[in-house]
This record gives structure tokens, C-alpha cells and sequence, in this order.
């Protein structure tokens, strides 16, 4: 018998830009988990994004270092606050967040931050969106071309409104 028969071992698949890094430590679409970590440059923003039934992923984020303002956009047309975008600041802590399907996630780093992030659900590039929308009162943010480039929240209502969450 070999170790290497029963356990897969992952190499992480790392992205580099001026903003930081995303690193995709492990994933597996069998069980549709997928473990990143992301180390954000104070002033980044990385956000609004989501993904579709039946492709929808809850998100589990931690920040390891550093802070953010942590912002969701709940897409979900059974609750009273569809379309509402809310916001926190989070520290480094022992505390994990978990963002639901149905909430466009992002954040701006505050200062220099490690996020970790467990996803639950298969990734689909087919379907995901990337809504265009930033933080009001904040400007000198530093953006990528894909969220630069998303779909204005307004725009992307309707389409939300016809989405079955469940």
C-alpha cells in the first residue's frame, strides 16, 4: 500500500497582479470546496461577485492579517432587502464570516491583508457575475479590468429578480 493511493496533494496555483496575489490552494469539483488565500495592497477593492444556480457558492472568508470593509449585496427577492448593499469592517481575529449564495461578495483592504477563503460549490466561470459596483465616498481605489469592467448593479436586478435561490 502506498500513502500516495489514498491521499492528493494540491500545489497552489497562484495569480499575481499590482493589487496582491490570489492563491488557489486546493480545489476540488468533486466535492465542489475550493480553498484560496488573497493578499490585497492597502486600497484595493476585489468585488461585487457571485454565481448563478446551479453554480451558487457560499463563501467562508477570514482575514489572517491586516483589515477590511467587507460589503454583500443581497440578491435573494424573498428578502426585504433586495438589492441593499451592507458593509463592516473586519480584523484579523479568530471570527469566519460566512457569505450566502444569494450575496454578491467583495471588499476593500484598509491596509495590507491576507483573506482566506473556503468555497462551497462548484466554480463555474459561466456563471458568475461581476457587478460593477463600488463603495460610495471612496475614490483612488485600486481595481481590476474584470471588476472595472462588470455589469452595473441597476442592470443586473431584473435579471436577479427571476433567480431561485433554493
Amino acid at each position: 500500500m502506498s500513502f500516495n493511493k489514498y491521499v492528493t496533494k494540491y500545489s497552489p496555483i497562484t495569480f499575481d497582479d499590482n493589487r496582491g496575489y490570489l492563491k488557489v490552494i486546493s480545489e476540488d469539483n468533486d466535492l465542489g470546496v475550493s480553498y484560496k488565500e488573497s493578499f490585497s495592497k492597502k486600497g484595493v477593492f476585489r468585488g461585487m461577485h457571485i454565481q448563478n444556480p446551479p453554480y451558487k457558492q457560499v463563501k467562508h472568508i477570514k482575514v489572517l492579517s491586516g483589515s477590511i470593509i467587507d460589503y454583500v449585496i443581497v440578491l435573494d427577492k424573498k428578502s426585504d432587502d433586495f438589492g441593499k448593499t451592507f458593509s463592516t469592517k473586519i480584523s484579523a481575529s479568530n471570527d469566519t464570516y460566512c457569505i450566502p449564495s444569494f450575496c454578491a461578495h467583495g471588499f476593500k483592504a484598509i491596509e495590507d491583508t491576507v483573506l482566506r477563503y473556503i468555497c462551497i460549490g462548484k466554480y463555474s466561470e459561466d456563471h458568475e457575475v461581476c457587478i460593477k459596483q463600488k463603495p460610495d465616498k471612496i475614490s483612488d481605489l485600486i481595481v481590476s479590468k474584470k471588476d472595472e469592467n462588470g455589469i452595473p448593479l441597476d442592470e443586473c436586478l431584473e435579471f436577479f429578480y427571476k433567480i431561485r435561490w433554493e
